[in-house]
């Protein structure tokens, strides 16, 4: 469960918001300044490395996300897996992920403004599956999301989490994600900051004192 709970918060990191009437995406995934692209790597124990890059245009809205898997090559390296691609309109914004193997439209979403500060977020998985999502934008800072996944076919809700977000001047310390068996609180280190206030290596601890993952990023700016 823990390692289920760590991979859906980390889904969560993974997926970013935003369109012309919000926050553009550099907000609300804690970026500063004119940021063109940024290259992630993932780790956490026993589950293999995780690769995206996420490329910004000038008004700091998403146009891609490129996620690589190990599981796409024989060699000893990561190979691209899937390709996210955003739209923007006036109220909305849309993404679909396109299969890089078989060239399949998988994940489909939908984000909808709801107003104060409130967004929604519809996904489909390409399967059975269904993600409804409401996430809580508070000067300028993710604090809360609430998500629950459905069975489409036979209605079962398979999961239902809620993310509690913790800042301090501007920078995530700490996450408590409650899926209303257990609550668990992830102690947030951010370790190396570029001079733009950026996080560039950053590293969740559990109750513990263990690490849950550890985030290494590269960013590009603009000129």
């Amino acid at each position: 469960m823990r390692h289920f709970l760590s991979l859906v918060t980390l889904c969560w990191l993974s997926f970013s918001l935003g369109q012309n009437a919000l926050p553009n995406d550099l907000v609300l995934n804690d970026l500063k300044g004119k940021v063109k692209q940024v290259e992630e790597m993932v780790t956490m124990p026993d589950v293999p490395v995780i690769k995206k890059i996420y490329n910004f245009d000038q008004r700091g809205l998403l146009t891609t996300v490129i996620e690589y898997s190990e599981y796409y090559t024989d060699k000893d390296s990561l190979a691209v897996s899937k390709t996210y691609h955003y739209k923007n309109t006036d109220r909305t914004r849309i993404f679909y992920a396109l299969d890089e193997k078989s060239k399949d439209t998988t994940d489909m979403g939908t984000f909808k403004v709801l107003g104060n500060g409130k967004i929604a977020l519809d996904t489909n998985f390409g399967v059975t599956w269904v993600s409804y999502s409401e996430f809580i934008v508070t000067d300028n800072l993710l604090t809360e999301r609430f998500n629950k996944i459905v069975d489409s076919e036979t209605n079962t809700e398979m999961v239902s989490t809620h993310v509690k977000n913790s800042y301090e001047n501007g920078l995530l310390v700490e996450m408590t994600i409650d899926n209303g068996t257990i609550s668990e609180t992830t102690q947030v280190q951010n370790l190396d900051i570029d001079k733009f206030g950026n996080v560039l290596i950053q590293q969740y601890v559990n109750a513990e004192d263990k690490m849950v993952y550890d985030i290494r990023r590269k960013i590009v700016y603009y000129d």
